[in-house]
């Protein structure tokens, strides 16, 4: 609004000058029809300032759409997520590798079209979880609309042949995880594996 008289008197000022050197001149007589277009250049353009700022201050107001859910960062395996679960194929399954470059297992996206979420789990190749243990999978999930993580850090305890992360919703915006793997006794964690975004 303060834009909208910012814009009317800047005008009203120019026009009011105007008239006073018009009228100062011997024999001038206000010219009406320019005068009536000036009214009404002032009044679209009141108009639009005003007609933007009101959309401005609207859009303002609307909350941006959440895409979060109750399961965010959730165990899959504490809730009937688990349950319902199915992998998502047509992918390529991403080799995990070791700082050595060692292929130690792949990933697998998993879904369940009940809570609506995605979360990974990673599937060691025969023999390679005993290696492993005592050392640690890095899992971050990933949800890019909105920057969302769900991070775990996964202890290698036992010969399990597998292992997961934590859950994010997907019913709105695709998601995508980030796995590494740390042998036990090694300084860094080897290459970060990505899956394609569902």
């Amino acid at each position: 609004m303060s834009a909208a008289l910012l814009v009317m008197t800047s005008i009203w000022g120019w026009q009011a000058r105007k008239d006073l050197v018009d009228r100062s001149t011997p024999g001038s007589v206000p010219n009406r029809s320019q005068r009536t277009t000036w009214v009404a250049v002032q009044a679209v353009l009141v108009l639009a300032v005003v007609v933007g700022a009101s959309v401005i201050f609207v859009a303002g107001l609307q909350p941006a759409p959440s895409l979060a859910s109750a399961y965010d960062t959730q165990d899959p395996e504490l809730t009937m997520c688990a349950g319902s679960a199915q992998p998502i194929s047509g992918d390529d399954p991403p080799a995990v590798r070791d700082d050595n470059g060692h292929q130690v297992g792949h990933l697998e996206l998993r879904s369940s079209a009940i809570c609506g979420t995605i979360w990974v789990k990673i599937i060691f190749e025969p023999g390679e979880n005993a290696r492993l243990i005592g050392g640690q999978v890095r899992i971050v999930t990933n949800r890019p609309a909105d920057g969302a993580s769900a991070p775990y850090l996964l202890p290698i305890k036992t010969d399990s042949g597998f292992g997961y992360g934590n859950m994010l919703s997907n019913a709105a915006a695709c998601v995508k995880a980030e796995v590494a793997v740390r042998r036990p006794g090694a300084d860094e964690f080897g290459p970060t594996a990505t899956t394609q975004c569902h």
